[in-house]
């Protein structure tokens, strides 16, 4: 009866407000029901006691478009007795056909679960607002459970009298209310607000501000080493971690602000402060951030150094909007991070065009490499001892149309970044392959062997010790005329692994060296178990080895531990005569550097090196 329907409405207070609000959702909300119901469906029948319940595909379909008319008409907009009359039909034909209540339940719940976390990316919020739309859902989702359970009683009872049950129901549905309501502005795990509510409390702080005439600085704070944790230790050990984190962010915080978890290892701070030309307040919490996530935390007997990087942008220097402040945080917070974390940093104008121009290599590279406009060039490496050619390692090179010569130094970390990485390492080897090949054809005697150096996702990636044969083989090419170069801290990010890799690579007859040996944290023991057979000194400390002690003695002992190991050294970034006659009073092996020869195209390599008498 209308009246019976109008108390639920005012059990659950679904005002006109929250009406109009989900009359804003109702045009996307609907574009949205076919891809849910679509998924919800792929769900229920993965349990075979569901299977039993839908006969035949005609029987799916049109339980599927039934929902799609039913969760549509979730956001309508009007909820009258026609309308509660409508749902119970629909909860009468799911009692009928055998589904249980649970099952049925279970709907709207895995329904919440999809849409609540992208609901603040839905069209029609502007006035609206995430939280006040998500409340208003919740709100008419368990009208309609309630009327749900009314038609499930009904059909076993004849009629829905049962007082007590209706009383349990009620104290049931409102449990669950609180319950979802939690769920849907809280995280789970560490007890933070979520993203959504979390923006949600960060633009009522700022708009408060704005009234106030006061500033307010909005923190974006990522953790550095979490991943590592959580692939290492399991996931269980990585929630405990996150837990602990929000609880020491909690208390810098207290109640002074809002703290959210974004997602991931990723949080947000947002504080009123006081207002200072350069923001010195919020620094201040910065740093306190990094200092007290950069200290051991222990989680289960185990001792984890986490580490945050954080960036920092000011309410309203650096913009208005939330969204264009956290965007700008969270650029400052990237080029902390590419300091090697633990630092924090304050937003400049400078940033946002650096990231820019990144955006602008990535996308640029990205073309480079899917059209063929990447060069390979070639760098000698001479024996000390004879001055003879022993090998040469190949160097991407790329020269923009528009830009013209890009610096590795500029592009590489960028692949890396972006995940191309993979890719400009595959069209590497294969262009040095290649190249071997077209010298062997073209009757040069080709390099003893060329160096390909080989990232750490790329010798990471599955299969790749036979994803690398496959691209020699395929010029008809032994890979016993590849170096593979791997950096020092791609051997040391994932240890075991990469000792695996490393012998399957060498089983099948490539050779392995160890790139800007001396500035990872390699241990003796570690470096014993990899099957290397070269250590490449790094040019920071070739180049400072003649005026620094320091580099010189980090040289020396280098040198002193591959001879011990039985290696052979190469030294990188040779310049100088005075370089080259200490390298050689230290016994190092080879050494390649602008003194012998910048990287060469092909061509020139094969005039000026490959073509002499005497190599």
């Amino acid at each position: 009866m209308p009246h019976t329907f109008q108390r639920r409405k005012d059990f659950l207070s679904l005002t006109p407000e929250d009406e109009r609000a989900l009359r804003d959702l109702h045009g996307a909300l609907g574009k949205e029901a076919p891809g849910f119901v679509d998924g919800f469906y792929r769900h229920l029948l993965s349990f075979p006691e569901m299977q039993t319940l839908i006969p035949d595909e005609t029987a799916l379909e049109r339980l599927k478009q039934l929902h799609i008319r039913y969760f549509s008409n979730l956001t309508v907009g009007t909820y009258n007795e026609d309308y509660g009359e409508d749902r119970r039909h629909v909860g009468l034909a799911h009692a009928r056909i055998g589904l249980s209540p649970g099952w049925y339940l279970g709907g709207y719940s895995h329904y919440l679960t999809e849409l609540l976390p992208r609901l603040d990316r839905l069209p029609g919020l502007r006035d609206t607002g995430s939280t006040t739309a998500m409340q208003a859902l919740i709100k008419v989702v368990f009208l309609d459970m309630g009327i749900a359970i009314d038609s499930y009683i009904a059909q076993r009872d004849g009629l829905i009298s049962d007082l007590r049950e209706r009383e349990q129901l009620t104290r049931d549905l409102l449990r669950a209310q609180e319950r979802m309501e939690k769920l849907a502005f809280f995280d789970a795990l560490t007890g933070l607000p979520n993203r959504t509510h979390g923006m949600d409390l960060a633009q009522r702080l700022l708009d408060a501000a704005g009234q106030q005439g006061r500033e307010a600085a909005v923190l974006f704070v990522d953790l550095d080493r979490f991943k590592e944790i959580n692939d290492t230790q399991g996931h269980a050990v990585g929630d405990r971690v996150l837990t602990t984190v929000a609880h020491h962010c909690q208390r810098l915080i207290g109640d002074d602000g809002v703290l959210a978890r974004l997602g991931g290892d990723e949080f947000m701070f947002v504080r009123m402060h006081s207002p200072t030309e350069d923001g010195c307040d919020a620094l201040a919490l910065a740093e306190n951030i990094c200092g007290t996530l950069g200290r051991p935390m222990t989680t289960d007997d185990l001792r984890f150094e986490v580490g945050a990087s954080v960036g920092v942008a000011l309410y309203p220097q650096h913009g208005q909007a939330l969204d264009e402040l956290l965007r700008r945080a969270d650029i400052a917070m990237y080029r902390a991070k590419m300091q090697g974390g633990g630092h924090h940093l304050l937003y400049n104008v400078d940033m946002g065009l650096q990231l820019q121009r990144r955006i602008a290599v990535a996308a640029r590279l990205e073309k480079a490499l899917a059209v063929g406009r990447l060069t390979q060039h070639y760098q000698p490496k001479v024996v000390l001892d004879t001055g003879q050619l022993c090998g040469v390692e190949a160097l991407a090179r790329w020269h923009d149309e528009e830009w013209g010569w890009v610096s590795p130094a500029e592009f590489i970390p960028v692949a890396e970044e972006r995940g191309l990485i993979i890719a400009l390492g595959d069209w590497s080897l294969d262009t040095a392959a290649r190249q071997w090949r077209a010298w062997h054809d073209a009757g040069v005697t080709p390099p003893t062997t060329i160096a390909v150096n080989v990232s750490a996702a790329q010798m990471m990636s599955d299969g790749f010790a036979e994803h690398a044969l496959a691209i020699v083989r395929a010029h008809n090419v032994s890979p016993l005329a590849i170096e593979l170069e791997i950096t020092e801290s791609a051997l040391m990010h994932e240890p075991a692994k990469a000792r695996r890799v490393a012998a399957r690579l060498v089983e099948r007859g490539f050779t392995l060296s160890i790139d800007d040996f001396g500035t990872g944290y390699s241990s003796l023991a570690r470096l014993q178990n990899f099957p290397v057979s070269r250590l490449k000194i790094d040019m920071s400390f070739v180049q400072g080895m003649t005026t620094n002690p320091d580099s010189l003695a980090i040289v020396t002992a280098v040198i002193g531990l591959a001879r011990a190991l039985q290696l052979r050294t190469v030294a990188e970034g040779v310049e100088s005569q005075d370089q080259i006659d200490k390298l050689r009073s230290l016994q190092c092996d080879v050494a390649q550097g602008y003194f012998f020869a910048k990287a060469l195209p092909a061509a020139d390599l094969e005039r000026d090196w490959l073509s002499r008498p005497s190599r």
